[in-house]
Order: structure tokens, then sequence, then C-alpha cells
């Protein structure tokens, strides 16, 4: 049987399109499986539950912290620290919308209890 070149390069296109999915779908399943094995290592250490019910705000971290609140000016300066240590990852947080960052309160305590161990309770703001 002859075939003409047309009919030749729809084979040829069609063998790397097989090939080309192929090897597309052992990629995705070999990144399925790695992702898989994350997944389940992480919530067999049980490191990524949060509890609904010790969702806090900001206010509610810098008062853990101990920081002034006298006025309306020092309330928004220590929510932005608050906010602040978040985006540095020096507190763990939980961004439930876009706007909306809260902090899991056991989380957060035991975040700053290994920091005070572990710096003899150095404070998390940077001393000039």
């Amino acid at each position: 049987m002859s075939t003409n070149p047309q009919q030749l390069e729809s084979m040829v296109r069609r063998i790397v399109r097989e090939e080309m999915f192929e090897a597309f779908a052992g990629k995705l399943d070999e990144l399925f499986k790695e992702k898989l094995a994350d997944l389940v290592t992480t919530i067999e250490a049980g490191t990524d539950s949060v509890n609904e019910d010790t969702l806090v705000d900001a206010l509610e971290i810098a008062r853990l912290l101990g920081l002034d609140m006298s006025t309306e000016k020092e309330i928004a300066r220590a929510k932005n620290y608050v906010y602040n240590l978040a985006r540095r990852q020096a507190i763990p947080s939980v961004k439930v919308s876009h706007k909306c960052i809260r902090f899991d309160l056991t989380r957060v305590k035991a975040k700053l209890e290994k920091k005070a161990e572990s710096t003899h309770g150095a404070p998390l703001r940077k001393t000039a």
C-alpha cells in the first residue's frame, strides 16, 4: 500500500501527539503521586490543621504580644506590626480571603514559645 505525503504527514502527527500525550500523562501522574505523598505526610503530622474556634484577628495577637494599644494610632500601629510579622512568616497566619487574615491562636502561641526558647526571649522586633 502506497501512501501519499499528506497521509504520511497525518500519520506522523498522530504518532507525535500520542507520544506527547503519553509523556504528559506520565509526568502528570508522577506529580500527582508526589503531591499526594506530601499531603499524606502533612496530614499525618497534623501540621496543617487549623482549629476554626481559635482563629483570631490581629488585635488579639497584639494583645498577646503586649503591644501598646492606648490610642487609635497605637492600635493601628500594633495591627500593622502583627500583619508585618505574618508577612515575614515570623508567626503563622491563615488567609481567609484576599483582604482577611486570621491567626490560629494555638499555633501562634506555640511559635512564640518556640521562639522564646531558641532565642532566650529575644524580641520579634528588629532592634536598631
